[in-house]
């Protein structure tokens, strides 16, 4: 026991950071003395796993956590933590706003001005990523002060955070929410659909921008991010595919080509077919969604319906296909 404090007192061994504070008083006194210093090599990023309960009553859990770093080189022994959201080097006021100079330029030099700067590495570019450290420690027993414009995090416990670049994960506390599942569908990019999640921030919190574990029953599904989700919020979240249900976009029929004797016009004539087939063994409610040609000339008119064709079902599985037919067409000009 003796020497576990004396080690705790003793500066370490190896590379550190090291603070030292010199006092002199006239005669011998007790006194409490409180350091406060800026630590530039900390920081944490919002974490957190998101669990699906499907079935008649389809519930979203929100695990938040977070993912703590130092590498300032101390010993954090027992330290009281607490996280915000305030970031002390972000913008305290809006940008200005100057007068936009117009001048006319050389056509060819400014078409060399951009091959120049395109051929140029960006810093994103040339910046190497950084793999994160694994995770070493797992704690819980944080809560949220929300009582300013900013979201902060207090523990009441004291945490150990090691310098040696290896990331701690904290919890931050669960959150529920009731939650609509429907499939949505593109079925010229895509020949799966995939399950959305629908559901509103009734929490009071805000919902911190977080890389997030998306788990579907218990079981593993994808990793994702997160945008921040305000109280109040209705929200809409991806939650992988469904192989189950299968798509086909097929082009059924497309002409092209000129009308009229005295008048001509040109016409394009575009029929498709999009097959669904639910191999589930359940009932889904799918949203498909696919383009339909628009214009911004007054003498090309665009016209087109949509009508849904629904075959026998199969095992109590429906199987549904989507005709879509447009037709763009210009005005007559005279010969």
């Amino acid at each position: 026991m003796a020497q576990r404090v004396l080690s705790t007192l003793l500066p370490p061994t190896d590379k550190f950071a090291q603070l030292t504070l010199t006092v002199s008083v006239p005669a011998a006194t007790n006194s409490d003395i409180s350091i406060k210093y800026l630590v530039r090599d900390a920081a944490w990023r919002p974490v957190c796993d998101m669990r699906l309960t499907t079935g008649d009553d389809p519930k979203l859990v929100i695990e938040r956590g977070a993912l703590l770093l130092q590498q300032s080189g101390e010993r954090w022994n027992d330290v009281n933590l607490n996280l915000t959201t305030v970031g002390l080097k972000e913008r305290s006021e809006p940008s200005r706003i100057f007068p936009q100079p117009m001048r006319i330029s050389d056509p060819d030099l400014m078409v060399k001005r951009q091959l120049k700067s395109r051929v140029q590495p960006s810093y994103a570019e040339t910046d190497m990523a950084l793999e994160a450290p694994p995770l070493i420690e797992e704690a819980s027993g944080g809560f949220v002060d929300l009582s300013g414009i900013a979201a902060q995090y207090n523990f009441e416990y004291g945490m150990s955070l090691n310098s040696s670049g290896d990331f701690t994960r904290v919890t931050l506390g669960a959150l529920d929410f009731d939650a609509e599942i429907e499939a949505h569908a593109v079925p010229i990019n895509n020949p799966t659909t995939y399950r959305i999640v629908t559901f509103t921030n009734s929490s009071g919190e805000s919902i911190l921008p977080a890389e997030a574990s998306l788990y579907a029953d218990g079981r593993l599904i994808a990793d994702s991010y997160v945008n921040q989700i305000v109280p109040r919020a209705e929200t809409e979240l991806g939650f992988g595919s469904i192989r189950g249900l299968r798509l086909t976009r097929t082009t059924l029929d497309r002409n092209e080509g000129d009308r009229g004797i005295i008048t001509c016009s040109n016409e394009n004539t575009e029929t498709v077919r999009i097959n669904v087939d639910n191999l589930t063994g359940e009932d889904w409610n799918i949203t498909l969604l696919d383009r339909v040609p628009y214009a911004e000339q007054e003498d090309l008119i665009i016209d087109w319906s949509q009508h849904l064709v629904q075959t026998q079902p199969i095992m109590k599985i429906c199987a549904a296909c989507c005709i879509g037919i447009w037709k763009s067409s210009q005005e007559p000009n005279n010969r």
